[in-house]
């Protein structure tokens, strides 16, 4: 079994904006379409905002922040 996370480290994940993520873990997926947007290479349809905010529009999902996009989108943590 897996090791157990605490809430403090679950709220220190939840503090981590995408935009920071994708620069320091994914900097090959994040394209610039704007000058407060993105796009990812491997999902066209996936914008995220400089606020945060990001939106899978093929799949009507979205929400804020990275925690919330490596759980929706990429199906748990990639670290």
């Amino acid at each position: 079994m897996g090791e157990r996370v605490t809430t403090d480290q679950i709220k220190m994940a939840r503090t981590v904006d995408i935009i920071s993520y994708m620069k320091q873990y994914e900097p090959e997926e994040l394209i610039r379409t704007g000058p407060h947007d993105y796009k990812t290479a491997t999902h066209s349809s996936l914008c995220i905002s400089d606020n945060g905010l990001w939106h899978w529009y093929s799949r009507g999902i979205g929400g804020r922040g990275a925690l919330n996009y490596l759980i929706q989108v990429n199906g748990g943590l990639r670290l």
